[in-house]
């Protein structure tokens, strides 16, 4: 019965003993936060969106993702119930970065060796993950012996049987597959995008799971950013540096566009007052919520994941403005991947150390968690060299 519990992870909250109360919570949340603050350091100037910076960004998501796994597998108690909604919007931040980074990097090194490169990166630290988890689980505490075999093909045909967390593996693969197939057209950067977006809605008015549907947007968005990259890096320097426009040339440029201007802001306006009066329409009696409440839904958590990632993304760059950097945050970004594949299953630390004091087993479930992202991390790259080696040599 036990065991049956330890690998059971949407049921933890059933057995969990632990003493969890807002004390311990609050004990918990200000030593992370004294962590973050210590760890700060004074850094060169970095231009925005840098490596640095995106792995701080991706630290402050991965940690935000889990503790909130922690909080949903004990039944968000407590102050950890305010964390219940911050899940995909700290998703969101990932797949914002990811559409950055994949964009930029295509653009500069094309789509050789793409796949093989990004499968990689991705499948290998994931197969050695979900192999350790079913050797663990399955063969040894299970005693399972004759499903090892199913499990072991579950890591391919459907990962989220094995970790409910492992949606993200297919969805960022799907993701790379679009990329590839929009790259190879050739088109114009303009065209690219409209073909990102054009995907995000087909993804987004799809029957697929909630998990995609509430981040169709957030990767073509990091596409969008990267394919504005310089303009939006200068702006930012010049206003990060206090470079602001003389009121003379404000006034002349909005003198010489008033037309356009007016013209916009018509267009918005009008575009405001139809879908304010559909919006009206759709939560009369008289509207069919079941088929255009998901829709609203839809919309409503892309912009929340949207506007959570610029948050955080603003943070960051304020931050490097100052000159200052978070080695435990960067820590955290090296091995955002790593940590988001183990963490799932070792959640069961809070089962194995029931009656301990929230806080306590916490912090020793996060270290545990760091500590085996590190040996993943490292494993992982001694399995791709070793692959890398043997396919150059054939």
């Amino acid at each position: 019965m036990f065991s049956y519990w330890l690998v059971n992870q949407n049921l933890l909250a059933l057995v969990v003993n632990n003493a969890v109360d807002n004390r311990s919570i609050l004990t918990t949340f200000t030593i992370l936060s004294i962590l973050i603050l210590i760890s700060f350091k004074k850094s060169v100037r970095e231009q925005p969106l840098s490596i640095l910076q995106t792995n701080q960004m991706k630290g402050i998501a991965i940690l935000i993702i889990i503790v909130h796994h922690v909080a949903l597998a004990l039944g968000n108690p407590g102050y950890l119930s305010l964390l219940h909604h911050l899940g995909f919007p700290s998703v969101s931040i990932f797949l914002v970065l990811s559409g950055y980074g994949i964009f930029l990097s295509i653009q500069k090194k094309g789509l050789n060796n793409f796949f093989s490169k990004r499968v990689m990166r991705v499948y290998i630290p994931f197969i050695l993950a979900m192999t350790c988890k079913i050797l663990i689980f399955d063969y040894f505490i299970l005693n399972k012996r004759s499903s090892v075999g199913n499990s072991l093909l579950n890591i391919f045909l459907a990962p989220s049987t094995l970790d409910m967390n492992m949606w993200f593996i297919v969805y960022i693969l799907f993701w790379y597959c679009i990329t590839y197939v929009i790259f190879s057209l050739n088109k114009l950067n303009k065209s690219k995008i409209s073909y990102f977006f054009l995907t995000a809605i087909l993804v987004g008015i799809s029957p697929a799971p909630d998990t995609w549907v509430d981040n169709s947007f957030s990767f073509p968005f990091g596409c969008w950013i990267a394919a504005n990259s310089k303009i939006i890096i200068e702006k930012l320097e010049n206003l990060l540096g206090g470079k602001k426009p003389k009121l003379s040339g404000i006034f002349a440029h909005l003198k010489n566009h008033l037309n356009h201007y007016i013209e916009t802001f018509t267009l918005y306006l009008s575009f405001g007052i139809v879908c304010l009066h559909l919006w009206v329409w759709m939560k009369s009696p008289s509207a069919n919520a079941n088929i255009y409440s998901p829709l609203i839904n839809v919309i409503a958590h892309d912009i929340i994941g949207i506007s959570f990632s610029i948050l955080i993304i603003g943070l960051i760059i304020l931050l490097g403005k100052f000159q200052i950097r978070s080695p435990f945050l960067n820590f955290l970004g090296e091995n955002s991947f790593e940590l988001y594949l183990v963490h799932g299953t070792l959640l069961s630390l809070f089962t194995l150390m029931s009656g301990v004091d929230f806080a306590v087993t916490f912090f020793v479930y996060f270290i545990i968690v760091c500590i085996s992202s590190i040996a993943l991390k490292k494993l992982s790259s001694l399995v791709s060299d070793l692959l890398l080696k043997n396919v150059s040599n054939s």
